[in-house]
């Protein structure tokens, strides 16, 4: 009996690799706009950005510290601002990658995003850029209203690794602009490193616009 071949795995990061910056720190610095009251956390959430670049304080920990920005909020008023915020920086989004995610799909490739960036503003824009599935950090939300509390694993690191393993064991390509995916990268057959200069053995270099 012929067996149907395995569906052949491509897997990308987000931010960086095909979103030009941080998604989390442009979609907090627009609800900042909508409330300006809670710039108020400004001086605060700078000291907790620079603990997590010193590696004193986890990025979950991080991550959650600057929700409380936006806690609160009732899910279809951030639907709202989501789809404002999209409209605005969906330039953001590299034609390079766009240009490669369309090619692998093509030669039938299933294209995953995987990314430590949140569920309610990656669910409206991963589809755009062609991929077919989303693995990525959820938000807990109660009585309707957003938290600041990550919902399971913050999926970075390590814990990204194990949730694309978890779905597709090992994949025939992985991208990212970062080496602390590199856990990541060690499932794919082919490993590619986005705008970097840092030369790994075994990963190839790529550059996107």
């Amino acid at each position: 009996m012929n067996k149907t071949p395995k569906t052949k795995v491509a897997v990308f990061d987000f931010d960086g690799t095909i979103y030009k910056g941080d998604a989390l720190i442009d979609f907090y610095l627009f609800t900042l706009n909508k409330y300006p009251a809670k710039i108020l956390w400004g001086p605060y959430h700078a000291i907790v950005y620079l603990l997590y670049k010193l590696n004193l304080i986890p990025a979950a920990t991080a991550k959650q510290q600057i929700l409380l920005a936006i806690r609160n909020i009732p899910i279809k008023t951030l639907q709202t601002y989501v789809e404002e915020f999209w409209k605005l920086h969906e330039k953001n989004l590299m034609k390079d990658a766009l240009t490669e995610i369309k090619k692998l799909k093509r030669q039938g490739y299933k294209v995953v995003i995987a990314t430590a960036s949140l569920d309610y503003y990656m669910l409206p824009i991963y589809k755009k850029t062609g991929a077919d599935e989303l693995i990525c950090t959820k938000i807990g939300v109660i009585d309707g209203k957003i938290t600041n509390i990550i919902d399971g694993e913050n999926c970075e690191n390590q814990a990204k690794a194990d949730m694309v393993k978890q779905r597709f064991g090992d994949v025939a390509m992985a991208f990212s602009d970062e080496l602390r995916d590199l856990p990541l990268l060690e499932l794919a057959d082919e490993k590619f490193l986005v705008n970097l200069d840092k030369k790994v053995s075994g990963h190839e270099n790529v550059y996107w616009q």
